[in-house]
């Protein structure tokens, strides 16, 4: 965890691309972000579409959890937060 200690942790949410490396991230958050097959569609939706099928995805109870848990970490002074 090399931004642990200076930064506070560093987290990510997207999807990782071909060739990104996990160790670069502290935490690596893949459920807060748009799922891959909403990501693979998003290009042929509205944004108010997109916006709302993403919004339907968070409600997952499993992702709400994810949420509280991002809500509790920033209480910490120090955290950096990536997409």
């Amino acid at each position: 965890m090399r931004y642990l200690e200076s930064y506070g942790g560093f987290l990510t949410f997207d999807r990782l691309c071909q060739g990104t490396r996990l160790d670069y991230y502290d935490i690596w958050f893949p459920n807060l972000s748009p799922s891959a097959e909403l990501l693979r569609v998003a290009g042929e939706l509205s944004w108010d579409s997109f916006r709302r099928k993403f919004r339907r995805e968070m409600s997952e109870p499993y992702r709400s959890r994810a949420l509280d848990v991002l809500a509790a970490l920033s209480h910490q002074p120090n955290l950096s937060l990536g997409c």
